[in-house]
């Protein structure tokens, strides 16, 4: 809002006839202080509108580190069964198991060498891995033997990790048993 503009008479010494003064003067020359309501309901449009724009960005962001954390965590544990197996580890052939939201970590010293004809003693050295809400495998039931000191497996393997509302992503493993 504008201030008012006043023009003073101010009388001279030599005569008495008032003269004008042309400079304006304001009323109230002390600044402002704080904002007016107009001012902050602006400012909280604006901050609204970024917020709402930035939610599903972040609902986005978070989904998607989800399956990404998934994906980093069942490759991590393939490679470590083909180090294991090629390794010798505890004498042993090391091979994921592949089940119904879960995957396993797992050994195996008897033959033919699966998870179902394990021996108990090899349960022990079970490391199994739930999946979080949201995420499935496929294809299920399956079986990822490394041999044991070449670390290869009998045919290649792929590895689907869905998550709920369509993002996929794909773990290949090659007959030479390279996890990708």
């Amino acid at each position: 809002m504008r201030r008012p503009i006043v023009y003073h008479l101010q009388p001279t010494p030599y005569n008495l006839q008032p003269r004008v003064n042309l400079q304006p003067t304001l009323y109230n020359l002390q600044p402002k202080r704080g904002f007016s309501i107009l001012e902050i309901i602006i400012t909280l449009g604006i901050f609204g509108v970024i917020i709402a724009s930035a939610v599903p960005i972040y609902n986005k962001l978070h989904t998607s580190s989800g399956i990404n954390a998934a994906e980093a965590q069942l490759i991590q544990t393939l490679r470590a069964a083909r180090e294991r197996s090629v390794a010798g580890l505890n004498n042993a052939t090391h091979g994921v198991y592949v089940a119904a939201g879960q995957y396993t970590l797992y050994q195996d010293s008897t033959s033919p060498f699966a998870y179902a004809g394990r021996s108990a003693a090899d349960t022990a050295y079970d490391q199994t891995t739930t999946l979080d809400s949201g995420l499935s495998l496929s294809p299920i039931n399956t079986d990822v033997v490394f041999t044991k000191g070449a670390g290869t497996v009998a045919a290649a393997v792929t590895i689907t990790l869905t998550q709920t509302g369509g993002n996929a992503k794909v773990i290949n493993v090659n007959t030479f048993g390279k996890v990708e």
